[in-house]
């Protein structure tokens, strides 16, 4: 399923994600060890729920399964969202001390990835093309 070459966006979507959160990881140190842990947190409330949207999205594949792929989507949308709330809700309950700033920054900064992945890989793609005519 993730070798096909129309995964080739979510596998670097999920490849981004999960470099940006090592990057507010590092990023975080400097502002210090409570800065990072609260980046890296906000970080992976942004990475596992999007796991979870690619693995539901992305199971069904073929013009015959139509109904279930939109099925898998709106499945994998809906408990991303239910997802993200819980992470959000089990950190600031549960996780203490932590530093909110820096929580919703690294989700923030993960987050982006899933817009700026899509828009790499779309120009390489037209470059390439342009290339090969």
């Amino acid at each position: 399923m993730w070798r096909t070459e129309r995964m080739r966006v979510v596998r670097w979507t999920l490849a981004g994600q999960f470099g940006m959160v090592l990057g507010v990881l590092i990023m975080g140190w400097f502002y210090g060890p409570l800065s990072a842990k609260s980046a890296c947190i906000g970080g992976l409330i942004c990475f596992i729920p999007t796991c979870w949207f690619a693995l539901r999205a992305f199971r069904h594949k073929g013009a015959r399964s139509a109904n279930e792929i939109v099925r898998s989507i709106y499945a994998g949308a809906s408990g991303k969202m239910v997802l993200t709330i819980v992470l959000f809700g089990f950190t600031f309950a549960y996780v203490k001390p932590i530093n909110a700033v820096a929580v919703f920054a690294g989700f923030a900064g993960v987050s982006v990835m899933n817009w700026l992945v899509p828009l790499v890989v779309a120009q390489r793609d037209d470059k390439r093309k342009r290339t090969e005519n």
